[in-house]
């Protein structure tokens, strides 16, 4: 016989650890993920403020091959600020999701090696 005969709970408890080892490893991704997002989102926040507010309202540039003040212009300024403040949303949701999930996965851990301890 090739495979020895594990015991059903053997089998679930190895499967348990791989599963959450799984998570552990998709997790760093996605908190790297979440904070290239976030730092993307936040520049093109920045940049789309300073054009549309302080470029042309407090530094007085109105006109740079185009006029910044034209209504046109700003209306698309806006809908690409909430385009990036909805990415920035979503890049902190993960953020705060990721951080939630491995302390969770840190409370498992400890446990474990308690239950590991007392059965040892």
């Amino acid at each position: 016989m090739l495979m020895e005969e594990r015991h059903p709970g053997v089998m679930a408890l190895e499967l348990h650890e791989e599963f959450i080892q799984h998570i552990e490893k998709g997790s760093l991704r996605l908190r790297f993920l979440s904070l290239v997002t976030l730092l993307v989102s936040s520049f093109l926040l920045v940049n789309y403020i300073f054009q549309l507010f302080i470029l042309p309202y407090y530094l007085g540039q109105k006109v740079q091959e185009v006029n910044l003040t034209e209504p046109a212009l700003v209306i698309f300024g806006l809908i690409l600020i909430g385009f990036a403040s909805a990415w920035a949303y979503v890049a902190i949701s993960d953020l705060i999701f990721v951080r939630r999930l491995m302390s969770q996965i840190r409370e498992i851990r400890k446990l474990q090696k308690e239950i590991e301890s007392k059965i040892s």
